[in-house]
């Protein structure tokens, strides 16, 4: 069998395709980078070459198998199928080139970031949703076939050689060391086996241990009845590599890769549920390590009013310049940032003081004052109160408050929210309660609600903003409170207090 070089030309029946390089090799043949002359779009060819003469039939099978489902499933995040041809006796696939890179490039720099694991399962999950809802099994997930697209960022599954349909029974076994449970070693599979391996690279992405770490059971172990080392007969055991992790998001993970395929989720779908129940979900463009630390941060970016923004661009385009370039050059190179900034028009907002009690620490400027509730350890409600120094007379509303409340049982975030929204209902009946909360909504790195609303107490009309959430079986929420007159001019310095609230993990 004829191998290709850069520059050759492969041709179907309809086109002719320009050898780029050669990606991989694997047991059943070659996949080359390579572009239609044609229509000058970049694609993959995979040529049939199995490396065993034994395994051809097996190869072929699986070979046609890819061809055939790629080109009855149609998703923006499963490569497109082009054509299948044959050429001296020699077998074709052309399919969508991904341009971007693997995902074993960002899992084995050890992520151990919970809110980009979150994100990155969710990610996979709904891609793989859609195969299960067509009652296909992919039975081959591992990072190096799962690719993140450059363009979008976007999770794309690739090598569907192994694509099974739900209910064909018993096929020929296909494994991947680490990544297979127990059942494809057996020759079965469910839609359960595609959440297994889902669940390990949520492990490999909180741990950094790569898939031949003992963590993972390796052929031998899965198929053993009485597994040796770590590998526990219901589940693997991988917590002490990863204690930082929460219980929830563990919980979820444990029961992805339970041995047995019966306690694990039942398909992507339900799998899915059970992540988004977490509510958090931030971008991953592109994966960072959390800062550790939790002092205060010493200067915290702000964006100002984006209409002002464009304004002093159209005023002076030169000066804005500089004026950025001038905040670039004093920002520290230490300290936390609040993201997703508007382009230009940064507004620093010192926090140079530090409140802390019990769990609890926020960063204030030092020209507010604070009002303590009490030293009493063991208070709940108003925590702090947090007021400037210079405010106007009339009305004296303007407030940052921290309130702590002993949750009577556990509660979700959302449902927390519903028990404030009814709270605030209760003593402002006429209040005209805003939900902003958005999917990366957080507070101390954790899943949270955003409420906004206004309120008249005292011929005084304040608005208020309410960030919350819940942990080890308490709430927490922070207001702003300001007038009309004050309540933007302060909004920058909340922001920055609500970016550095910290819940340390009680003691």
């Amino acid at each position: 069998m004829n191998t290709f070089n850069h520059g050759d030309i492969i041709a179907s029946e309809h086109n002719e395709y320009k050898i780029l390089g050669n990606l991989s090799q694997g047991s059943f043949g070659v996949t080359y980078r390579a572009e239609n002359i044609r229509t000058k779009e970049e694609c993959i060819i995979k040529k049939f070459q199995p490396k065993k003469e034994s395994t051809w039939e097996k190869g072929l099978e699986q070979f046609n198998r890819e061809a055939e489902k790629l080109k009855k499933i149609e998703h923006n995040q499963i490569p497109r199928f082009f054509e299948y041809f044959t050429k001296d006796n020699d077998y074709y696939l052309a399919q969508e080139y991904i341009k971007g890179h693997d995902l074993i490039e960002e899992i084995n720099k050890g992520i151990n970031n919970e809110k980009y694991v979150i994100r990155l399962i969710e990610d996979i999950l709904e891609v793989l949703s859609f195969l299960h809802s067509k009652d296909l099994i992919h039975r081959d997930l591992k990072p190096s076939n799962i690719r993140r697209r450059e363009t979008d960022d976007k999770i794309v599954l690739i090598d569907f050689g192994g694509v099974k349909e739900a209910d064909q029974g018993p096929g020929t076994n296909l494994t991947s060391e680490s990544y297979s449970p127990i059942e494809q070693y057996q020759g079965k599979c469910y839609k359960s086996s595609d959440i297994y391996a889902v669940g390990i690279i949520a492990i490999q992405s909180l741990t950094g241990e790569n898939y031949k770490s003992e963590i993972f059971p390796s052929g031998n172990q899965a198929q053993n009845n009485n597994p040796p080392g770590i590998y526990q007969p219901d589940r693997i055991e991988w917590h002490r590599y990863a204690p930082n992790v929460s219980r929830e998001l563990a919980d979820i993970i444990d029961k992805m890769v339970m041995r047995d395929h019966k306690q694990r989720y039942k398909s992507a779908e339900e799998a899915l549920r059970a992540i988004q129940s977490t509510g958090i979900r931030t971008p991953l463009n592109p994966p960072i390590r959390p800062i550790k630390g939790t002092k205060a941060p010493d200067t915290v970016v702000v964006a100002k009013n984006k209409r002002n923004i464009v304004t002093a661009v159209l005023v002076s385009l030169s000066l804005s310049v500089i004026a950025v370039l001038g905040v670039f050059a004093v920002i520290p190179v230490t300290g936390k940032y609040i993201e997703n900034l508007l382009n230009g028009g940064e507004e620093k907002v010192k926090l140079n003081k530090e409140f802390s009690k019990d769990n609890i620490k926020i960063g204030y400027p030092d020209n507010w004052n604070i009002i303590r509730s009490s030293d009493d350890e063991n208070i709940l409600g108003n925590l702090a109160e947090f007021t400037p120094k210079k405010v106007s007379k009339s009305c004296n509303s303007t407030k940052i408050t921290i309130n702590i409340q002993d949750l009577k049982r556990v509660l979700s975030v959302q449902e927390y929210k519903q028990s404030v929204e009814e709270e605030i209902k209760k003593y402002n009946p006429q209040a005209i309660i805003k939900d902003e909360t958005q999917t990366s909504t957080s507070l101390s790195q954790k899943n949270a609600y955003e409420l906004s609303y206004s309120k008249k107490e005292n011929q005084c009309e304040t608005q208020v903003l309410e960030k919350g959430t819940v942990k080890n079986g308490k709430g927490y929420h922070i207001n702003y409170e300001g007038t009309k007159e004050e309540y933007e001019k302060y909004l920058p310095v909340a922001q920055a207090m609500f970016e550095s609230f910290n819940i340390e993990d009680e003691k």
